[in-house]
C-alpha cells in the first residue's frame, strides 16, 4: 500500500538548499539559560498542576528572550498540544507573561483572543469562512480545543496570557510562482508584527516543516520555512519525536484521498525519552527535541463543521 500525506504530516529529511538560518550555539544558549536561571528566586511562583516534562527548565528559562518553536511531525495528536501546554504553563508557574502563536489563518487571532476570556462560547472560533476548525485535518483536533481552554483557565487564574494565530490567508499566496514559499513568508510576517515590541515569552506551535531554521528540498520542491523568517527575535527550535501510535491525517492512501485516524511506527530506540524536552542537535535544522513517548489520535473537535 501506497501512503502519501500532505507536506505537514510528516518529518522528511532531506538535503538542505540556499544558507540556514542561525542555530542556538550551545555556549551562548548556556549562558541565557545560567542568567535566567540566576533571576528565578525573585519570581513569585505559583503552581498551576502543570503536566511533568523532564528537561522543560532550561527552554523556559531563555524563552522571555527568544522565540520557542514547537514543530509537530504531524498534527492531530493528543501528546503534542500537551508538551507545548507543559511549556506554557511551567511559564505561567514563573509568572512570566506568554504570548501564544498558533498555525491557523491569521484573520483569526480576534476569535482565538475572544475565546480565552470566554472560553464557554465556542462560537467565536468558528467566525469566517476560512477558519481553520472546519479543515479536519489535525490543527482544529479536540485535543488543540483542549489548549485553547487551557490557556483560558490561566487566564482566568490571572496569568498574563494572550494568544495569536500566523498562517497565511489565500490572497497572500495567490498567484505566487511558489505557494510553499510564499506561504511561510507570509506566517514569519505575521509573527515579527505580533511580537514586535512585546516583553514576555512567547511559544509558537506549527508543523516540522515551518519550525526548521533552515531552507532545503522535498523532491523537486524548495522550502524556505517560516523559522528562517523571524527576525524579531533569535529562534529556538524544537523538532518533536514520538514513540509511535495514531494520530488524525489527511492525505492520500493509493492515489485515493484518506482522512482518518493513521498508524504510525516507533522509529526510536527502546531506551529512548518519554515526555522529555533536550537541547540536542539530533535533526538538521533544529535546536533541539521534545519526546512525546507513544502518541493518541485527536479528532476533529468539530466534526459536524464543514470544509470551507
Amino acid at each position: 500500500m501506497r501512503i502519501q500525506v500532505s507536506l505537514l504530516a510528516f518529518g522528511i529529511w532531506l538535503g538542505a538548499c540556499g544558507a540556514p538560518s542561525e542555530i542556538v550555539q550551545p555556549e551562548a544558549l548556556e549562558s541565557d539559560v545560567s542568567a535566567e536561571i540566576s533571576v528565578l528566586g525573585q519570581v513569585a511562583a505559583k503552581d498551576f498542576d502543570c503536566p511533568y516534562y523532564d528537561g522543560i527548565q532550561p527552554i523556559a528559562a531563555v524563552a522571555p528572550s527568544y522565540i520557542i518553536i514547537l514543530g509537530e511531525a504531524m498534527h492531530g495528536t493528543n501528546e503534542s498540544p500537551e508538551a507545548f501546554y507543559a511549556l506554557a504553563c511551567h511559564l505561567a508557574e514563573r509568572g512570566e507573561p506568554i504570548r501564544i502563536g498558533l498555525e491557523a489563518p491569521h484573520t483569526q487571532s480576534a476569535g482565538l483572543e475572544t475565546f480565552l476570556s470566554h472560553p464557554d462560547d465556542t462560537s467565536v472560533l468558528r467566525v469566517g469562512a476560512d477558519n481553520s476548525w472546519s479543515s479536519h485535518d489535525g490543527r482544529s483536533s479536540e485535543a488543540m480545543l483542549l489548549l485553547l481552554q487551557r490557556l483560558a483557565d490561566l487566564r482566568a487564574k490571572g496569568v498574563d496570557v494572550s494568544v495569536f494565530a500566523f498562517d497565511s490567508d489565500p490572497q497572500e499566496t495567490m498567484g505566487a510562482e511558489n505557494v510553499s514559499i510564499a506561504r511561510d513568508a507570509a506566517m514569519a510576517r505575521h509573527v515579527n508584527d505580533a511580537v514586535e515590541g512585546y516583553e514576555g515569552a512567547v511559544l509558537l506551535l506549527t508543523g516540522d516543516f515551518h519550525a526548521r531554521k533552515e531552507a532545503f528540498s522535498l523532491g523537486e520542491y524548495d522550502i524556505v520555512p517560516m523559522a528562517t523568517g523571524i527576525t524579531v527575535r533569535p529562534v529556538l527550535s524544537l523538532n518533536m519525536l514520538h514513540a509511535g501510535g495514531t494520530a488524525w491525517m489527511i492525505g492520500e492512501v493509493d492515489g485515493e484521498p484518506f482522512k482518518g485516524v493513521m498508524t504510525l511506527q516507533n522509529l526510536l530506540p527502546s531506551d529512548a525519552l518519554d515526555k522529555a524536552f533536550r537541547l540536542e542537535r539530533i535533526r538538521q535544522g533544529y535546536d533541539g527535541v521534545y519526546y512525546t513517548g507513544p502518541i493518541t489520535v485527536s479528532r476533529p473537535a468539530f466534526p459536524d463543521a464543514s470544509d470551507p
